[in-house]
């Protein structure tokens, strides 16, 4: 199988990035791409140098000031002080131009994926290997979401599900990903907080996925 790692966002901690796809990801079976899209100021040599196979594409960030509808309008998440609505859009802007990495890849080198893994950069991960569900995931995928177990932070009791790692075909992956339209999703809300594991689960319900949580925990990488 043909299997695309689609990384996204800041490199944070890329030792540890490496570790999750040698321990739990990569297996001897399938062909792996490691594809990475990121801004145009981050400093990628470390990236570079222990993925030397990766295609990478840097954008540039966006221009902030013609959301600013969304910046004032929605409550920051108070459940976490250092961030902002700024910074989730941002977030969501990354993941969209990720689908545009991924799509360019194909065309470009005549490929079609089995199946796309969206990886944050700053997890670990715990209990199984990812690598042993990729028969499963393959003759499976129709209309559902794999999805790490755990954890969900369902901080605002609206539901919530982990966003740290997403798997699927293309075109769910690319619905996923395109989840940039916040508007669609935060007046789906009652208190129009914006949260990103609540609003994970608003669009995978929006587009009617059948989630399949796989039996493997992610987290946010540890302090």
């Amino acid at each position: 199988m043909k299997i695309c790692i689609n990384y996204y966002g800041q490199p944070r901690n890329v030792g540890l990035t490496r570790k999750i796809y040698d321990n739990f990801v990569h297996d001897q079976h399938n062909e792996f791409y490691i594809l990475y899209t990121t801004w145009t100021t981050e400093n990628i040599i470390d990236f570079k140098n222990l993925f030397t196979s990766a295609h990478i594409n840097q954008i540039e960030l966006p221009n902030i000031t013609i959301y600013n509808d969304i910046v004032t309008n929605y409550n920051l998440d108070n459940t976490n002080p250092y961030k902002s609505i700024e910074h989730y859009v941002k977030g969501l802007y990354i993941k969209k131009m990720s689908s545009y990495t991924i799509d360019n890849f194909e065309k470009i080198n005549n490929i079609k994926f089995n199946f796309i893994i969206s990886l944050r950069t700053d997890i670990y991960m715990a209990d199984n290997r990812l690598s042993v569900f990729y028969d499963y995931i393959n003759n499976n995928l129709n209309n559902n979401i794999f999805l790490a177990s755990g954890p969900k932070f369902d901080v605002h009791n609206e539901g919530a599900e982990p966003d740290t790692i997403c798997i699927s075909d293309k075109q769910n992956t690319f619905k996923v990903l395109s989840q940039f339209d916040i508007l669609k999703f935060c007046t789906l809300y009652n208190k129009n907080i914006f949260h990103p594991e609540t609003s994970f689960k608003k669009c995978l319900s929006y587009y009617k996925f059948n989630v399949i949580n796989l039996n493997f925990r992610s987290f946010p990488e540890p302090l």
